[in-house]
C-alpha cells in the first residue's frame, strides 16, 4: 500500500475510516484525521504498519482497487 496525503485508511485492528493528513519526518509516522461518534474531529500519528486501505470492519476489499 502506498500512503499519501488524502488517502483513506483504517487501523488494521478496525475502527473508523481516516484520512491521511501528512507524513512527519522526525517521528516517521503518518498523521491521520477522523470523526468520532460525536462527530468531533480527531487526529493522531500512526506507524505505516498499523494502517491499511482495506476496511477491516467489512472483512475485506479495498475501498478503491489498486492500480497496476
Amino acid at each position: 500500500m502506498k500512503l499519501e496525503e488524502g488517502k483513506i485508511v483504517w487501523l488494521k485492528s478496525g475502527g473508523p475510516k481516516m484520512t491521511v493528513k501528512f507524513f512527519h519526518q522526525a517521528s516517521q509516522k503518518w498523521r491521520c484525521t477522523w470523526f468520532d461518534s460525536k462527530q468531533q474531529i480527531m487526529e493522531a500519528f500512526f506507524e505505516e504498519a498499523q494502517l491499511t486501505d482495506e476496511d477491516p470492519n467489512l472483512g475485506g476489499a479495498p475501498l478503491f482497487p489498486r492500480k497496476s
